[in-house]
């Protein structure tokens, strides 16, 4: 019959209508959301969110717009100023590209974002996900999105029964989010997705039983939401170990930093020295000479490195300090000692080497390891 509708999309249009009932009596009451055309707020805690969980994002995100309330503000920012309002968050690539990417909307789009999905895609940092996200969540068009909690969630709707990092999976799984966005509310739609797959499409023991789209679920229909979505094995953190080396001026009781260079891991933070032990390198240590073997020739390769003579280097630290980066996982050692005279040289490869007062270590951009490395009291 002309007009008629088939079942398939009866169920559609149910799916939807459930959802955004849910979604508009208990969607988390999140500081990006409800900003209609604010696609800079939406970009900002994009990609804050990257591989970080809501609650450690909150703070950031309140800050850095504090600090640089629209795109033209960040535009004009000094690089360093916002790496050290992402201190803390990690994944500094983020950072960057945010910065990138704000310098292009100004220079190329006169400061306005862009509503095409081809001139989103060409902004620095931004990938399908997140110019989907811009595109619903800011101007209210029907645009996909997938991420984490919309993975999982619709990869238990439709029972996909193979891994979902396999191109074939995500090609399904893209055009079941696109299939399924509502054209009238795109932006709630979205988010009510994610909010879903994030209180009650959980990855262990989701709430099947008041899930509100339980009936359109293959995964909770056949008893498999604890085997949907199948993932690929991860392959095991490679394991390293480093040194880092507090020294400290007795004159005035500063501390000796070294600042990276623009390329590579952790580009333009400032750090204690520190050196290779075993295992894995990813801060690329060795290759600049700074390997840790014994104290005894630890304390002339400062000297020659750094151009410093120093006391007999101690142990200051209760445990190891261990932290996580890329592929890796890091076990780092803290060293103390005093100085007793200097002629600083920088070390090849480092932008720059100072003493810098305890008062000014604060302003300086550093990752956490680092950060608590200087937490640790010298003895005596």
């Amino acid at each position: 019959m002309p007009g008629s509708i088939t079942n398939d999309e009866q169920s559609l249009i149910g799916f939807r209508k459930a959802l955004l009932e849910w979604y508009d009596e208990n969607g988390r009451d999140l500081p990006w959301r409800n900003h209609e055309g604010e696609a800079y707020r939406v970009i900002v805690s994009e990609l804050m969110l990257v591989q970080t969980t809501v609650a450690a994002v909150i703070p950031y995100y309140h800050r850095f717009l504090e600090r640089f309330p629209t795109v033209t503000d960040l535009a004009h920012a000094d690089e360093a100023d916002v790496l050290k309002l992402w201190e803390g968050l990690g994944y500094y690539r983020r950072a960057r590209h945010l910065h990138a990417l704000a310098k292009a909307v100004v220079a190329n789009h006169g400061g306005q974002f862009p509503h095409d999905e081809a001139d989103l895609l060409a902004l620095p940092g931004v990938g399908r996900y997140i110019a989907g996200a811009v595109r619903s969540f800011a101007f209210d068009l029907p645009a996909p999105i997938l991420e984490a909690n919309t993975i999982r969630l619709l990869a238990r709707l439709i029972g996909l029964m193979e891994t979902v990092e396999l191109g074939t999976s995500q090609k399904t799984l893209w055009a079941e989010a696109a299939r399924r966005v509502d054209p009238d509310r795109p932006g709630p739609f979205n988010q009510a997705m994610m909010d879903l797959g994030a209180t009650i499409c959980t990855p262990r023991q989701p709430a099947c039983l008041i899930c509100p789209v339980n009936k359109f679920c293959k995964a909770h229909l056949g008893g498999l939401t604890e085997t949907i979505p199948l993932k690929a094995a991860k392959s095991p953190l490679k394991p390293g170990e480093e040194v880092s080396v507090i020294v400290k001026r007795p004159t005035d009781g500063s501390i000796l930093l070294l600042k990276r260079s623009v390329q590579g891991l952790w580009a333009d933070f400032w750090e204690l020295p520190t050196f290779w032990q075993a295992g894995a390198d990813p801060a690329k240590r060795r290759d600049q000479g700074f390997e840790y073997k014994n104290l005894d020739d630890l304390i002339q390769l400062i000297e020659a490195l750094m151009g410093l003579r120093i006391k007999p280097l101690e142990e200051v630290q209760a445990k190891p300090i261990r932290y996580g980066v890329t592929t890796h996982k890091m076990t780092l050692n803290v060293l103390g000692t005093e100085l007793i005279s200097e002629n600083l040289i920088r070390p090849q490869g480092f932008l720059q080497a100072e003493f810098v007062a305890p008062s000014e270590i604060t302003k300086r951009t550093m990752s956490t390891a680092q950060r608590k490395a200087l937490k640790i009291p010298l003895k005596g």
